[in-house]
């Protein structure tokens, strides 16, 4: 009997985070150069937090489906 593979779990590397940071950083900074308020900022960042978490959502949906159709 073989053993089972076991799946690698979904993990970013530091250059990823590091760019990941620094776009936010720029936004934030556009946002507040452009004399936003803090309401508006709130909205920004809240906007962008939706985001992210749609986007970490769907790669681990897809890592999860690539791994099923390994499984065969």
């Amino acid at each position: 009997m073989t053993a089972p593979r076991r799946r690698r779990p979904v993990q970013f590397g530091v250059r990823t985070m590091l760019a990941a940071t620094a776009a936010v950083a720029v936004l934030l900074a556009l946002v507040k150069w452009m004399g936003a308020t803090p309401k508006e900022i709130a909205i920004v960042s809240g906007i962008l937090v939706a985001s992210v978490l749609a986007a970490v959502g769907l790669v681990l949906a897809l890592a999860a489906s690539v791994d099923r159709r390994d499984d065969g």
